[in-house]
């Protein structure tokens, strides 16, 4: 947790880092595992919002500043756990993705980034008085979640393809594709998959950012 610190800023890390670390040891030694880890994305983020602000030269739209800085936190969080899933903890080589427990799994992971993406916009909205400023928070997180997530994709399964290739779901697809080359047709899924999700990624991530604009909008004086 202490290592987290180096991503602040020199200057602010000689002003306030061994304060900082030792108060978020201490923190942390109290808190769950789960706890640490969002310990950690905090700091994360604490980290980058300090990164952007030693530029002042940079005019960058602080909703949008807000939806990369979140939205890179989060393509983080979601990237290790691809890399868990796929490579730590892998399924049996007969467990489907359509099985009951992992589409209950999909879908709470699923309201849980819209949830976040909504939360998202709120404070990309509070963060400037521009009616849209919710709806560029979201779409940033969203596309930047997207990215980062097919990257992770990309890098996992020719990385680790031995074990990937074991899938059920990839091995019943491959069967029935009619390609010579797994890791081809692995490739060519990722990557034409990657042509629809972009962009809808980056539209859904607009329009929850919007509504969490709109609905926690800073109030009129």
């Amino acid at each position: 947790m202490r290592g987290l610190v180096r991503l602040y800023p020199r200057a602010w890390r000689e002003r306030y880092g061994a304060e900082f670390a030792e108060l978020i040891s201490n923190l942390a030694r109290d808190r769950s595992r789960a706890g640490r880890l969002w310990l950690a994305v905090d700091v994360v983020r604490g980290a980058l919002d300090a990164q952007w602000q030693r530029r002042p030269n940079m005019r960058i739209d602080p909703a949008v500043r807000r939806g990369f800085v979140d939205g890179l936190v989060i393509a983080v969080v979601l990237a290790t756990l691809l890399v868990l899933g796929n490579v730590v903890f892998p399924a049996g080589p007969n467990e489907s993705d359509d099985d009951p427990e992992y589409l209950v799994q999909l879908a709470a992971a699923y309201l849980i980034v819209t949830a976040l993406l909504i939360a998202i916009g709120a404070r990309g909205r509070r963060r400037s008085d521009r009616p849209w400023a919710g709806a560029k928070a979201g779409g940033v997180a969203g596309l930047v979640m997207i990215l980062v997530v097919l990257v992770t994709i990309i890098v996992v399964d020719n990385a680790f393809f031995s074990i990937v290739s074991q899938q059920h779901d990839k091995r019943m697809a491959f069967a029935a594709s009619g390609w010579s080359s797994m890791r081809a047709f692995v490739n060519f899924q990722i990557l034409t998959g990657a042509l629809v999700m972009t962009p809808v990624a980056t539209v859904v991530g607009g329009l929850l950012g919007s509504l969490g604009g709109a609905v926690f909008r800073p109030r009129s004086a």
